[in-house]
């Protein structure tokens, strides 16, 4: 009777534990080199995460821990930032802040935490213009339980631009002159004529502040617009952590 009480007692221990442990997400490898791309015909030299750009989609769960290994194969320090995470500081990402001193060449840096949102994020680089020459990629996170949205199949889409020019150029260029590369030519706003009034048509439902942020910051760098994270800015609904 003893050895039985023993026994279930011993069951229900390992089953508590069991159900408080967290589950580990798969182990990713990210490795960040710099190597021929060809976009637009003409082969330049950009950075890349696993030899793509953008680098690959990470796909987590809400609720589990990950280990995301970042080997810098560039001459120069580097660093991975996830956008809109909530984790610790010293995880986040950005050279200087919280103690993390960027991953310096040549070395790897193993980033831990847990997941504890779900949706569509991004990351991307935080050090000089790396991420203008390649170094960013998606975030998938599926909900813990049943996901909300139901259906057959899933696609993550991700937007931005691309130029032959090191990001350094282009940064270069834009200081010296905010127009450089739109001087009198055709930006977002262009496309949805103004009314009477000087404003937008009613009709369209737009934000005033976002129309006009858009429209202005259009003008003054088409190549690094701002962000508006997880905002709908009418007509222009965007994907959370998206960039337009």
């Amino acid at each position: 009777m003893l050895m039985k009480k023993l026994l279930i007692t011993l069951a229900i221990t390992i089953a508590l534990f069991a159900s408080t442990t967290t589950a580990w997400a798969g182990i990713y490898n990210l490795d960040i080199a710099r190597q021929p791309v060809n976009v637009t015909g003409k082969p330049v030299q950009k950075f890349t995460i696993n030899g793509t750009i953008p680098g690959p989609t990470l796909r987590f769960t809400e609720g589990e821990d990950v280990t995301i290994n970042v080997t810098n194969h560039l001459d120069n320090a580097t660093s991975i930032h996830w956008h809109g995470f909530l984790i610790p500081a010293n995880m986040d990402g950005v050279p200087g802040f919280s103690g993390f001193p960027a991953i310096e060449a040549g070395k790897t840096f193993t980033y831990r935490f847990k997941i504890r949102q779900s949706g569509t994020y991004w990351y991307h680089a935080h050090a000089t213009a790396q991420e203008q020459d390649g170094v960013y990629g998606s975030i998938a996170i599926t909900p813990k339980g049943k996901d909300p949205v139901q259906a057959d199949r899933e696609y993550v889409v991700l937007l931005s631009d691309f130029t032959n020019e090191k990001g350094d150029a282009v940064m270069r260029n834009l200081k010296m002159n905010s127009s450089y590369y739109n001087f009198n030519q055709r930006t977002m706003g262009d496309f949805f004529p103004l009314g009477q009034s000087g404003c937008p048509p009613s009709h369209l439902r737009f934000s005033p502040t976002a129309y006009y942020s858009r429209y202005q910051s259009s003008r003054v760098n088409p190549n690094y617009p701002p962000y508006h994270h997880g905002h709908l800015l009418h007509p222009f609904p965007i994907l959370l952590h998206g960039r337009w």
